[in-house]
Parts: C-alpha cells; sequence; structure tokens
C-alpha cells in the first residue's frame, strides 16, 4: 500500500516522463498492473470532481449555469 501523496507523485511522474506504461513501471519498481491502479485511481477522482451545468440557448446567447449559481454568458 502507498500513501496518497506518493501515488500523485507517481501519477505525474509517469505522466511527465515520456515513458510507455511498461519501461515507467520497471524503471518504478511496480508491477503495470499496479501503476494502471495508480492511474485509474486518479483518473476516478478527476471525474468525480464534474459537476453538473445547465445550458441555456438563446438566440443571440448561450446561458450556462453552475450548481453553485455562476452564470456565464457566450455571445453567438
Amino acid at each position: 500500500y502507498m500513501c496518497t501523496n506518493r501515488n500523485r507523485d507517481i501519477n505525474e511522474r509517469y505522466e511527465v516522463s515520456g515513458l510507455s506504461q511498461w519501461a515507467f513501471a520497471d524503471q518504478e519498481g511496480i508491477s503495470v498492473a499496479t501503476l494502471n491502479y495508480h492511474l485509474n485511481r486518479a483518473r476516478a477522482r478527476a471525474v468525480a470532481g464534474f459537476t453538473h451545468l445547465e445550458v441555456v440557448p438563446l438566440p443571440d446567447k448561450i446561458l450556462i449555469t453552475t450548481k453553485g449559481g455562476t452564470t456565464i454568458e457566450i455571445p453567438i
């Protein structure tokens, strides 16, 4: 078991390494399955951070409202 900070470090190092998963895992001394586990957990956390938006198309603009009440107007 690795701590969360180490998991983030592994994910960040992998992303910037330019190496294949096999090469990176070998360099880190972990299995490819372990690397994939940590990469998938990071992706799941990122997806969980999405919020629902209300999008209203109007003739001259698009209104996007966040759950928190912030409204963005995009002229078209």
